[in-house]
């Protein structure tokens, strides 16, 4: 069935990979990126679109360097304007891309019943957005789906798993760590997300990879993606536990923060279709092509 899919965000990482992923599994949809980040967008007709998928946002900022009010206008308010706008022309569906950070843990597992309890102005803003969307959602016909993803990475991604990457492919030897932590493959989100838009659905996803990772195994498929060997090193999980309960850094690396795997099945759709080395592998070679 044809239908006619916008997604805010002309450069974002995921808005870009997310085009093109939904344009391969779904030649018969329209599928569209539009800019938001000036008011050209209040010009366009969302008659006839089916759901928009909402990315753009400010993200990936450091603490502090972006102010409380700027958060609020583009995560909160901005969000807010477009999806108001959506329902009143006839969208059936929006789909708002969440965070993880707005359960403000650093360390510690997360399920369903999981009380979020942000700390960061991106956190907050977050969970303000969808406060916003859930009460449009009650006084309106438009379905709103919220998806929290974890870290997510796949080729070209910025973030954590670059720097981890360039390592891997420059350390002789690396911490061997038992942490587990949820990341999550871009294309397992694209799919995530192509899958909640074929079935309408509406409610609070938080979707991973099929199986947890820890920085010491991300580092040894990597390296082994590029034919090299690196050495994990036994015996240091209980330095690197201490500094991680002390170093936000550390704790982002070293310590454990998962969502519970029951709270990140979707009944009867099976996003999870690439296994943690297959997505390092293709992450690896594409990066590298």
């Amino acid at each position: 069935m044809s239908r006619q899919i916008l997604i805010t965000g002309e450069h974002g990482y995921i808005a870009g990979r997310l085009a093109d992923y939904l344009k391969a599994a779904q030649p018969d949809w329209s599928v569209q990126q539009i800019s938001v980040r000036d008011d050209g967008w209040k010009e366009l007709a969302f008659g006839g679109v089916d759901a928009i998928v909402h990315t753009a946002g400010i993200v990936h900022r450091k603490e502090g360097t972006v102010s409380k009010e700027e958060y609020q206008r583009v995560n909160v308010r901005l969000t807010a304007q477009l999806a108001a706008k959506a329902a009143k022309e006839g969208t059936g569906q929006f789909v708002f891309l969440s965070t993880m950070s707005v359960y403000g843990m650093e360390q510690g597992r997360i399920g369903a019943g999981t009380r979020p309890a942000p700390v960061t102005l991106y956190g907050r803003s977050k969970l303000a957005a969808e406060h916003r969307l859930k009460r449009l959602e009650e006084k309106s016909r438009m379905t709103v789906a919220v998806i929290r993803p974890p870290m997510v990475y796949g080729p070209g991604c910025p973030g954590n798993y670059a720097r981890l990457s360039a390592l891997a492919r420059k350390l002789p030897a690396f911490p061997k760590t038992e942490n587990k932590r949820s990341m999550i493959f871009i294309d397992t989100l694209c799919e995530c997300i192509r899958q909640i838009l074929l079935r309408n659905l509406s409610g609070t996803f938080l979707p991973q990879d099929p199986e947890y990772s820890n920085p010491s195994r991300m580092v040894r498929e990597i390296a082994a993606c590029h034919g090299r060997r690196c050495v994990l090193v036994p015996g240091m999980n209980g330095l690197l536990g201490l500094l991680a309960g002390q170093i936000g850094l550390f704790a982002r690396l070293f310590g454990t923060l998962i969502y519970d795997q029951k709270s990140s099945v979707i009944p009867g759709v099976p996003y999870q279709i690439v296994s943690v080395r297959d997505a390092v592998e293709r992450t690896e070679l594409e990066s590298r092509a």
